[in-house]
């Protein structure tokens, strides 16, 4: 495997584009505005830098594979692409909302709502955060709070900022809105039992009982 190859699927750059992709296709098929690249770079680095602290973080006390022999031997490479990566997500999201501050009113209250559900979901998924436990160490939810949070992101961000930045969700299809939102669901869903699959031993040495 070369190295280019390693850091596009260790370094989660493959998620990141995964992401993108999958936040590009909400808007087409729904048909509304193509979003901003300032927006989709924030989804792509978002998701390379909150994969990329996990993997970073475990790679430490886990048994050692493929992936993990690469983050230990790059270390402090990857820290520092890290923090970089964070710093250019924290820009982007505070250009977002400056760029879009008065238009934010027009969002409504659901629409925040869903936001903070979906931020809180991933924080709890990756944090522990009193009084509520680590839920990624919730067997039988962790896929589906998985799937739930990439869903939010790739299927309902965009159209919430769509509407924000170019009002231009009015004619919507809530249906058909309703109904992309759960193919992603269960898409990402099953794609995370699978990978409960992969990391079955593990979980198995942490008392971790997942579906697999």
């Amino acid at each position: 495997m070369s190295h280019l190859t390693r850091f596009i699927f260790f370094g989660n750059v493959f998620y990141g584009i995964c992401a993108v992709a999958l936040s590009v296709e909400t808007n087409v098929r729904l048909g509304i505005h193509v979003n901003s690249i300032s927006f989709y770079l924030l989804i792509f680095l978002s998701t390379l830098v909150y994969y990329g602290r996990i993997y970073y973080k475990t790679s430490r006390h886990r048994n050692i594979d493929v992936r993990t022999e690469w983050y230990r031997t790059h270390g402090k490479l990857i820290k520092f692409f890290l923090i970089i990566a964070a710093a250019a997500s924290v820009f982007l999201t505070l250009y977002l909302l400056l760029m879009n501050f008065r238009l934010l009113p027009g969002l409504p209250p659901a629409g925040w709502l869903i936001i903070v559900a979906v931020l809180l979901a991933g924080n709890l998924y990756t944090f522990k955060l009193s009084p509520v436990k680590q839920l990624r160490k919730v067997g039988w939810l962790k896929p589906f709070l998985v799937g739930f949070v990439w869903a939010g992101i790739v299927g309902v961000f965009p159209v919430l900022y769509s509407l924000i930045r170019y009002a231009s969700t009015s004619s919507i299809n809530t249906l058909q809105a309703g109904l992309l939102w759960l193919q992603n669901f269960l898409f990402i869903t099953s794609l995370a039992i699978i990978f409960d699959i992969k990391d079955h031993d593990a979980d198995s040495r942490h008392q971790l009982k997942t579906f697999p």
